[in-house]
């Protein structure tokens, strides 16, 4: 069995850990194991991973305790000469500090993939771009856009990275008229019109505009909702932007969920305006589960729209012209979507077999 050592899980159960899990789960033989390490105080879906009899190191946070960092690191390879392949999952280029830690060792193989298209520090990643492309490595990206922002074009257009659709498990997400009237009921939102959003409350994900959105929508509609599964440094902030906008009797923020999937099935629309994203992995999900989407144009990656049901709009545009296109959009059909989530790359079963065959072969 080859154990590969995987950094870039968080606490979080964001794109990044969900792809993780999801194809970890999904591999076809037992000849791939995925092991974490990690420098948050703890792990997302630890549960599962451990149940995969996965092994999970925890090492001290670079920005606390860099030298600490790299050596806690170091001294893991030494002690774990199993590890043949190191696969760093990023957002940014400033994440090569960690990869210092393999400076000298001749016996690992580096694997880096990118998933985001933009990053908050932009000139922080811009700096550090050229010095990881100094690594010898296999370089992955979650679509094109990813890849180009991350490595830089000339590799994309030389064919030098390889692009892995973050699938999904279709079946999961498949609309169920049964599912939604459950998980409905459960937060007594039955009679309403739900605008839903899944993603950190970040300034990426763009919560505050999300906020804006709703509040829009709500002076149209008083049926209308606002629930948003996921958590984040912007806790604070949309609490009290939302108490601002007088709208906290009808905004529910669900914190970190474990059940997406039935979330989806309970909304009636779907928003992410994301001020950038590798690719949207849960818009995927969301299409899959039938819903309208409403994104970001020209900052979410045009690979995400796989079904009819998904809107570009730009960011340029005030909330009060979102809030108006959702609601004239707003009555639809939902529909069976898993044949052409299957054509276009993203059923789960088909694309692990292929990263698994990738780290078989590198």
């Amino acid at each position: 069995m080859e154990r590969i050592l995987v950094y870039g899980m968080n606490k979080n159960r964001g794109g990044i850990e969900s792809y993780l899990i999801n194809y970890s789960k999904h591999f076809k033989t037992e000849k791939i194991m995925f092991d974490y390490v990690t420098e948050a105080s703890e792990i997302a879906y630890e549960r599962e991973i451990k149940e995969l009899e996965g092994h999970i190191y925890y090492i001290p946070r670079k920005k606390k305790k860099p030298l600490q960092h790299l050596l806690q690191f170091k001294k893991i390879l030494k002690n774990h000469n199993e590890y043949k392949i190191v696969y760093f999952n990023i957002l940014s280029a400033s994440y090569v500090y960690t990869m210092f830690s393999l400076l000298g060792n001749k016996n690992i193989k580096i694997v880096v993939h990118s998933h985001n298209n933009n990053a908050q520090k932009l000139w922080l990643h811009l700096l550090c771009r050229p010095i990881l492309n100094l690594f010898p490595m296999k370089r992955l990206a979650c679509s094109k856009e990813a890849g180009e922002f991350m490595f830089g074009k000339r590799y994309v257009r030389e064919d030098k990275v390889k692009i892995i659709n973050n699938a999904i498990e279709i079946k999961k997400n498949i609309y169920s008229p049964l599912r939604r009237e459950n998980i409905r009921n459960s937060l007594n939102i039955s009679s309403k019109f739900v605008v839903g959003s899944v993603g950190r409350l970040s300034y990426q994900k763009n919560s505050l505009f999300i906020i804006d959105i709703f509040s829009e929508i709500y002076k149209k509609d008083k049926s209308a909702v606002l629930i948003i599964a996921g958590e984040g440094d912007y806790r604070k902030k949309c609490e009290e932007y939302i108490k601002q906008k007088d709208i906290k009797d009808v905004v529910y923020l669900l914190g970190m969920r474990n059940d997406i999937p039935e979330l989806l099935q309970g909304m009636d629309v779907f928003l992410l305006p994301s001020k950038f994203e590798g690719l949207g992995m849960v818009l995927i999900e969301a299409q899959a589960a039938g819903l309208r989407c409403f994104t970001s144009r020209g900052t979410v990656p045009k690979e995400v729209k796989v079904t009819p049901e998904v809107e570009f709009i730009s960011l340029k545009d005030s909330a009060k012209e979102w809030a108006n296109i959702i609601l004239q959009n707003r009555n639809y059909s939902r529909q069976n979507y898993t044949l052409s989530i299957k054509e276009h790359g993203f059923d789960i079963d088909t694309e692990a077999k292929k990263l698994e065959t990738l780290f078989l072969t590198i």
